[in-house]
């Protein structure tokens, strides 16, 4: 039932790629199924993650469709194992959601935290960064230390460990 959901929602992602809601949709779909039903076909997950991320880039100035984006991509890579192919989509992944933290105006905690939760799954799954490890810590700080005086406690967690798994991530080289 699950495979065929994800089916069904990467096969209308693909074919309206500018239709706003119907990547919001599909991105929540992949979010929700990807928390407890995990792909075993490398193929299938790659193209999953590379129809997502496509749609992360296209859609990165709609915080709802961003926030859905970085979750489904969070809850895909969480706890996995992944071939090189697909390991390659998940590092270009990650610099569509730096990417997307670059261009973050005003203040989206939601979106900071799909974007952090992403890095951090990333992180500890050891896939590699291909940008500079500093410019990451340092944007992920700066937002971090702008949540100091506020009721964020949550977010300064993830950010940190953000961080921390990112971090971690480059020195198991």
């Amino acid at each position: 039932r699950s495979v065929r959901l994800r089916s069904n929602a990467l096969r209308a992602m693909k074919k309206f790629p500018n239709d706003a809601n119907i990547q919001e949709v599909g991105c929540m779909i992949f979010a929700h199924v990807c928390q407890f039903n995990r792909v075993q076909k490398p193929d299938q997950l790659e193209d999953e993650i590379n129809t997502i991320t496509e749609c992360l880039q296209r859609y990165q100035s709609t915080n709802t469709i961003a926030i859905s984006a970085c979750s489904a991509l969070k809850n895909l890579c969480i706890d996995s194992k992944f071939s090189k192919s697909v390991s390659t989509a998940l590092s270009i992944s990650a610099t569509k959601v730096f990417n997307t933290l670059q261009a973050i105006h005003g203040n989206s905690v939601p979106l900071l935290m799909e974007c952090a939760g992403v890095l951090w799954a990333l992180g500890n799954i050891g896939v590699q960064f291909s940008f500079e490890t500093e410019k990451i810590t340092a944007l992920l700080m700066k937002f971090a230390t702008g949540y100091l005086k506020g009721s964020h406690h949550a977010l300064q967690k993830l950010l940190i460990g953000a961080i921390w798994s990112i971090l971690h991530s480059q020195d198991s080289d």
